[in-house]
């Protein structure tokens, strides 16, 4: 804890962590997703969205067995892929050459 920022305890949080991995389409869907119980740690389902994930945990994170969600077929899962596939595939934007003036 001696050199952690707010920035590193925040991306420790589970909707941030669930929402990095592709686990959910947006930070608010990972949030809803989680109060929801859509998603897990290990064997446990998590509700807080504000729980700080442990290093040790972060590769266990996964769809609750007993969500719709754990389908890999369902319709939200099947959008959220292609979604991610554009994303990657998305050439980077490009920053614009010469400052702008103004009007």
């Amino acid at each position: 804890m001696l050199a952690l920022t707010t920035e590193d305890l925040l991306q420790r949080r589970f909707e941030w962590i669930v929402f990095q991995r592709g686990l959910a389409p947006t930070t608010v869907g990972a949030r809803q997703w989680i109060t929801h119980g859509h998603l897990s740690i290990g064997d446990h389902r998590v509700t807080r969205p504000g729980y700080l994930v442990p290093s040790a945990e972060e590769p266990m994170i996964t769809y609750c067995p007993t969500s719709p969600l754990a389908n890999e077929d369902h319709q939200v899962r099947v959008a959220l892929r292609e979604r991610l596939a554009a994303r990657a595939a998305a050439p980077p934007p490009v920053a614009p050459s010469e400052p702008m003036e103004n009007a």
